[in-house]
């Protein structure tokens, strides 16, 4: 093909070898050149032209009296291409050359030579492997999609991304899933036990208000002491139910922090709740060291959650996979899902609180297990100045930078995504109520 091509260079008459010049820079010519005309017509406008025809522009050019020869022996166009011309640098020495040689020529009277014919070079041998390509059907490839990943599968691709960056598009459509699944829960959520997901139209108050009812009535108003502490084994049993969610903990929010994403008011005060659930970078305050520290006090030792290890552990049941490919899959959507991940960061902040946790560190401790994890996150989590506070009032913030900056349409619409975010966190939490949302789907 090479061989081919130079063979095609070589048959180029001086003609052709200019229009191929002048074809490569006119693209480039700008608007620079309207006081030159050749044939009466200014030369940018012969170059910018839709039926710009370079050979057609070379025979105009070798009557024009840019070729005229100067008493020097050289031409007005030799001349402004040479050092001090106005085109000087404009072509490369090898076409500053041609266009020299060209301009002798025509000057010595040679007449015009073949115009600038197509390069087909190699288009028979491309064409050749093309249909030969087309018509292969080897016996050892097989096209065929990629099973679906199981949910520990899942979650293994998800916390090595760097090494599985094609689970993005599995993460993005299982968070578009819960997402729609969710917002029934608009309809249903006020008979969550821990949540109440019930739709209702923003205002500061209004969120704050929601955030206090759910606080008072769902939470905290509901809590009697246990009375009879279930056995040894139950609680351990119960405490691995939720081990996989704790392992977690914070995920939704990590990206948050990445270089580039601090231009909303809501960045700084999200990112430093996520720092708060890190230990501030203090190893032993770090809620992951922990919830180790609690299952350690257990008799449950798992392997790093990233490892392949724990892909194949067996301590943690399979059911409880879903909410935490669900977080972490939320969380490799910081732009694209940033409201989402406010509304759902809002409701993990708040399950932090009242009786469940209260009746977790009451078993526990009664059983002499380690409780410093459900200890912090009812300290933590408070509602009064603690996250549940500040996750209320970053959602605020947020919101208030998009009415001004987008007006009351847009808050509308990033309210919506906001609340579907919590509503997918009281998707998971409450699973009567799922089952419902889900049953009544099938039956539509």
């Amino acid at each position: 093909m090479l061989d081919e091509l130079a063979r095609w260079h070589q048959s180029l008459s001086p003609d052709a070898e200019v229009a191929l010049i002048v074809a490569r820079h006119a693209p480039y010519a700008g608007r620079q050149h309207h006081r030159v005309r050749i044939s009466g017509v200014p030369l940018d406008g012969l170059l910018a032209g839709p039926a710009f025809d370079a050979a057609v522009f070379v025979r105009q050019l070798r009557s024009s009296s840019y070729l005229r020869p100067l008493p020097t022996g050289s031409c007005p166009l030799t001349r402004a291409i040479r050092f001090g011309g106005p085109m000087f640098g404009i072509f490369d020495a090898a076409e500053a050359r041609t266009l020299e040689r060209w301009a002798a020529a025509v000057a010595a009277g040679e007449p015009p030579g073949a115009d600038l014919a197509a390069c087909t070079a190699g288009d028979d041998d491309a064409a050749a492997w093309q249909r030969a390509l087309a018509s292969a059907d080897p016996g050892d490839i097989v096209v065929a999609v990629p099973p679906a990943l199981d949910e520990r599968q899942f979650l293994y691709r998800l916390v090595n991304v760097e090494r599985f960056p094609g689970v993005l598009a599995a993460a993005h459509t299982r968070v578009e899933q819960v997402l729609a699944q969710a917002e029934g829960m608009f309809e249903l959520g006020a008979a969550g036990r821990h949540t109440d997901a019930t739709w209702f139209d923003y205002s500061p108050a209004a969120l704050r208000e929601r955030v206090e009812s759910i606080y008072w009535t769902k939470l905290v108003g509901p809590y009697r002491p246990l009375v009879d502490i279930p056995p040894r084994a139950e609680v351990i049993n119960g405490q691995k139910r939720f081990a996989l969610g704790n392992l977690v903990d914070g995920a939704c929010t990590h990206r948050v922090g990445n270089t580039g994403r601090f231009h909303r008011p809501s960045d700084g005060p999200l990112f430093a709740l996520y720092a708060d659930e890190m230990g501030r970078g203090d190893v032993a305050r770090n809620h992951l060291t922990l919830i180790n520290q609690a299952l350690a006090s257990m008799g449950i030792h798992l392997p790093h959650l990233r490892s392949e290890e724990f892909r194949t552990q067996t301590e943690l049941p399979g059911p409880t996979y879903p909410y935490a490919t669900y977080q972490l899959g939320l969380a490799l959507l910081p732009d694209s899902r940033y409201e989402e991940i406010l509304g759902y960061h809002l409701g993990v902040e708040m399950f932090g609180l009242g009786e469940l946790r209260l009746h977790e560190t009451q078993k526990m401790r009664r059983h002499g297990f380690d409780t410093a994890y459900e200890d912090v996150h009812l300290s933590i989590d408070n509602i009064s100045a603690g996250h549940t506070r500040q996750a209320t009032d970053l959602i605020v913030a947020y919101l208030d930078h998009v009415g001004r900056t987008g007006g009351p349409a847009a808050v509308e619409r990033a309210w919506r995504r906001v609340w579907r975010g919590y509503a997918s966190f009281a998707f998971f939490v409450e699973p009567h109520l799922a089952r419902r949302l889900l049953a009544r789907r099938a039956a539509a």
